[in-house]
């Protein structure tokens, strides 16, 4: 209760005394006010639980992030090292990494860019409150995008523990006098602790937990993207790997002395779809902070051959091991990966363009992608990129020779008008009109039936009418060829969400060009404009050391649902040597000339003032420009080759 005193300043005759009297009453009202604050001490308030997320704690020695964000140990050659076996016409790749674990939480676009990961609404955790000496208040099962309340005394200071199996599983209460919890070896354990004094109203009990346990992941995958693996039998090679031990919930930590294998020994393989194509994943988790390596058998799987037969395999490649040398850490994946890639039969690709640079652009043997493609450790029986029992490449001939006029679509309607003689794969450098309108039919016919084409458009400032209306057919609506100044361009193919994410053709059997550049090989580019419909996955769209397009639009794309690239330089898989090339702006297509595998290369001209990259020089010094056309080329011709097989050619 407070009390108002009111006082007549004249009822003292000195203005001495009254401030005297005005100070005591002064110091009473705020001793008053003292005492009515202290009576708040004891009372009961609410105590409300909000989760914010998992410690994702990333730092890890000796590695480097990938473009898709992911942590991998990486040898000197930096890539994760594969093993490879090879049975029959089936090819086994093995490969191991470690990466933080974010499942079964709501990833944002960066997960790699905060230490804390929200946990999915609906998930599960029990919450202990305790008085300092160990008396239990409150065990709580809690859902996670739920409000909490729990009732505690002020100015009380209370500990407080929470543990989640990352499930929507009910969690059951444990011993409230000897809380502890055998660690599972299905689900992760995620574990917080802490000590709280609440004093206002209404306080905030903010739970971040931690990973207690490593997950050992396996996934059993084609190699090509478009198999689906049906199913999976498999085990792990040593039935003691995997250890459960007491946690002491209390405590925070495993009791001593309490570690014991788990006796798993069968892997619980289960579908997940990526893309629309079904792969086998299985999970288990160990206590042990020492494993370092872990082999499985595979017994047996199911895989979707073609689009019309399953096939199976009883000798499913036999033993694998996966690790990593010399590092693992606790609420880190262990993730070994086993890729299937069948041997393609003999399959054809069919050139046409004109006989320029020593015939590159129809893939010359002795021309740069015309070697890269006929060597067999690339495309061949063993090979371990794409496994196929020959890849036969028309030689560059009269019948294969394009011109502007009736002579060369003459020709062209000859190899293309027999669905008999459809080749596998078609491949067009156009320059100035090379295709007319009937020929142009003529390919939208060849891809409604399965084929695959890549057409590249060299800029002539000609683009012609012909190409405009033969694209828009394909792609289903009106667009036109546009010419745009931006010679020795180079363009990052991941200007959009969707080409970024392509990964069979970005990050495919000849590596990843995510992090690199498109070169453009010497004069201006061509553009496919006015295009709003959606079935275009774009890769690029601006030269990076260029001002904007004046005529804005495609250059890279493909069809998001058949199998239709294009790119706008005609030159884009041209090299017409086999030798090293030392040329920053042109020929784009760089390989190694002992190998005959893709090459990283510097390129393009610096970038000028207003353009993306302005500042950047045009090679590799101090952080130039960067390309890796042959890397794309080779992903996309494994794509549409794997493609031709799995879905087939309508040759009737």
């Amino acid at each position: 209760m407070r009390t108002l005193l009111i006082i007549r300043k004249n009822l003292f005759r000195g203005t001495f005394y009254f401030n005297i009297l005005l100070l005591l009453v002064s110091i009473a009202l705020i001793t008053s006010c003292s005492k009515t604050k202290e009576e708040a001490v004891g009372e009961t308030i609410d105590l409300i639980v909000k989760v914010e997320g998992v410690d994702s704690d990333v730092t890890m020695p000796n590695t480097k992030s990938s473009a898709r964000s992911n942590y991998v140990l990486l040898p000197t050659d930096e890539e994760a090292q594969p093993s490879t076996v090879t049975k029959d016409d089936v090819t086994f790749i093995s490969k191991s990494e470690v990466e933080p674990d974010k499942e079964g939480f709501a990833l944002k676009k960066d997960v790699y860019a905060t230490k804390s990961t929200p946990m999915d609404p609906g998930i599960k955790y029990r919450l202990l409150v305790y008085t300092m000496s160990n008396v239990l208040v409150s065990s709580v099962e809690v859902t996670a995008g739920q409000a909490q309340r729990i009732s505690v005394t002020s100015g009380t200071t209370y500990k407080w523990r929470a543990y989640s199996y990352n499930t929507s599983d009910a969690i059951p209460a444990p011993n409230p006098s000897n809380p502890e919890v055998m660690t599972p070896t299905a689900t992760t354990l995620l574990y917080a602790k802490g000590e709280i004094t609440p004093t206002a109203p209404s306080n905030i009990l903010a739970i971040t937990f931690k990973h207690q346990l490593t997950q050992l992941r396996v996934v059993v995958k084609d190699g090509s993207g478009f198999r689906s693996v049906l199913s999976v039998d498999g085990q792990i090679g040593d039935p003691n790997l995997i250890k459960t031990s007491a946690f002491d919930l209390l405590a925070g930590e495993k009791k001593a002395g309490t570690t014991v294998p788990a006796n798993v020994s069968t892997l619980d393989f289960a579908p997940e779809t990526v893309e629309g194509v079904t792969r086998q994943v299985a999970r288990c988790y160990t206590s042990d902070q020492n494993i370092a390596s872990y082999g499985l058998w595979i017994n047996s799987m199911k895989i979707q051959y073609t689009s019309t037969v399953d096939r199976t395999i009883t000798d499913g490649g036999g033993y694998f091991t996966f690790g990593t040398d010399p590092w693992v850490k606790t609420g880190y994946i262990l993730q070994g990966t086993l890729d299937i890639v069948f041997r393609l039969p003999t399959m054809r690709i069919l050139p046409f363009s004109n006989n320029n640079a020593s015939n590159g652009y129809r893939l010359a043997p002795a021309t740069a992608a015309g070697a890269f493609l006929r060597e067999p450790a690339n495309f061949g029986p063993n090979s371990k990129y794409v496994g196929i029992t020959s890849l036969t490449i028309d030689a560059p001939t009269t019948a294969t020779e394009a011109t502007s006029s009736s002579t060369g679509w003459n020709r062209f309607k000859a190899l293309m008008t027999n669905p008999a003689t459809y080749p596998d794969v078609l491949i067009v450098a156009s320059w100035y009109n090379y295709l007319d309108d009937a020929c142009w039919d003529l390919v939208k016919q060849y891809i409604d039936r399965g084929g695959n084409v890549l057409y590249t458009h060299d800029d002539a400032n000609l683009e012609g009418s012909y190409a405009g209306r033969g694209i828009g057919n394909i792609m289903g609506s009106p667009v036109s060829l546009e010419r745009n100044v931006e010679s020795y361009g180079v363009y990052k193919f991941t200007d959009t969400p969707a080409g970024e994410a392509d990964l069979d053709i970005l990050n495919g059997p000849f590596g990843d060009a995510r992090p690199y550049h498109l070169g453009q090989d010497r004069i201006g580019t061509s553009y496919v404009t006015g295009y709003n419909g959606p079935n275009a996955i774009v890769y690029s769209n601006h030269a990076q050391n260029k001002t904007a397009p004046s005529k804005p639009g495609m250059v890279f794309f493909r069809h998001k649902t058949k199998s239709f690239f294009f790119v706008g330089d005609g030159g884009f898989y041209l090299n017409e040597k086999v030798t090293a090339v030392t040329s920053f702006t042109e020929d784009p297509f760089r390989f190694n000339p002992a190998t005959k595998f893709p090459a990283l290369a510097p390129y393009g001209q610096s970038a000028v003032n207003g353009s993306p990259a302005y500042g950047t020089p045009g090679t590799n010094v101090n952080g130039g420009f960067t390309i890796a056309n042959s890397i794309v080329f080779g992903n996309m011709m494994a794509w549409m080759l794997n493609r031709a097989h799995y879905h087939g050619i309508n040759r009737n």
